[in-house]
């Protein structure tokens, strides 16, 4: 009997593992799980980094040929979202570090999961964050 037990990771390419591994530690408190480099044929290598945060991986991914890092393997993620609690006091902190959202305030959408707001900002490889917060903590 098999199960499908939920996600397990999300690839994320980066041009720049150790950048992104900074941005996401220093940023939303991900915590590197493991780091290692995959020699490959011809000189080449993939970088790839775990980070997790509260059950959430992402699988960063660099490598040596550059021209792969927008293409990946023929698909794409369009966003990656990451629940946070106080989204207001969370964008506050994130500015003061530099960085700037997509808009000025967070969406209010009060037709999703009973209730929630969110922001995006994009991450040091283009990737776009969805900072994603319930409002009602009877859904999910």
């Amino acid at each position: 009997m098999h199960s499908f037990k939920g996600l397990a990771h999300i690839g994320l390419y980066s041009g720049d593992v150790e950048e992104t591994i900074n941005f996401y530690t220093s940023n939303f408190d991900f915590q590197v799980v493991n780091e290692r480099t995959i020699e490959k044929p011809d000189h080449q290598w993939v970088k790839v980094a775990m980070l997790a945060l509260n059950g959430m991986t992402l699988e960063v991914i660099e490598h040596s040929d550059k021209s792969l890092h927008k293409t990946g393997n023929g698909g794409c993620v369009d966003h990656v979202a990451i629940e946070v609690e106080n989204l207001p006091e969370i964008v506050t902190a994130i500015r003061a570090k530099g960085h700037q959202f997509r808009t000025e305030e967070p969406v209010v959408n009060m037709e999703m999961l009973g209730g929630a707001r969110y922001i995006y900002l994009s991450g040091p490889s283009g990737e776009s964050i969805e900072l994603f917060e319930l409002l009602s903590r009877n859904v999910h």
